[in-house]
């Protein structure tokens, strides 16, 4: 007698398969999920210039975002030490833009902005500005004389769509988006 064996294909085939590719994209999905976050750009900062005779009416923090000669000269900055900087020193509005930090309308004397760091780090689309918040301890003798504290930035254009000003305790003072 003839015996025919046949060739059936071994049944754990199709799966081993289906295993590999599981191990495959499990393994795949593992790396991108603890793929390391983007590192911060620090971005340069340059003081323009910063007082405590800023104007605006508002008691409130705020911060801008001026992009453009037509900008600053709207934004209430006809002052003649911005002018000044503004002449010895032209901006490449196409590189760079001014961020304008105010304190808000103050009391008294004894508050002030002070850069806490030459860079702002840009992550997560938002440029962080650091400061010092500066405020007058109570019993602190102060001038008697409304004061608004205000500072003027020139910071790069480039990797980030939003300013938050950040105080020394990490606290946000105030938030721009471009």
């Amino acid at each position: 007698m003839n015996s025919v064996h046949l060739r059936r294909k071994p049944i754990w085939a199709p799966w081993l398969i289906r295993l590999c590719v599981t191990v495959v994209l499990v393994a795949g999905c593992r790396e991108t999920a603890s793929a390391p976050a983007a590192e911060p750009i620090a971005l340069p900062l340059t003081m323009v210039v910063a007082g405590h005779q800023c104007g605006g009416p508002s008691p409130a923090p705020s911060v801008q975002w001026i992009d453009g000669p037509d900008a600053l000269n709207t934004a209430g900055s006809r002052n003649d030490e911005i002018e000044a900087f503004v002449s010895r020193s032209p901006i490449d509005w196409s590189r760079y833009g001014l961020v304008w930090i105010r304190m808000g309308q103050k009391p008294t004397g004894g508050f002030g902005l002070r850069l806490a760091s030459s860079e702002a780090l840009a992550e997560h689309g938002a440029a962080i500005v650091k400061v010092q918040w500066l405020e007058p301890r109570k019993g602190d003798y102060v001038t008697q004389m409304i004061t608004s504290p205000c500072m003027l930035l020139k910071l790069p254009r480039s990797g980030f769509k939003e300013i938050a000003v950040v105080d020394q305790s990490g606290r946000s003072r105030a938030r721009v988006k471009r």
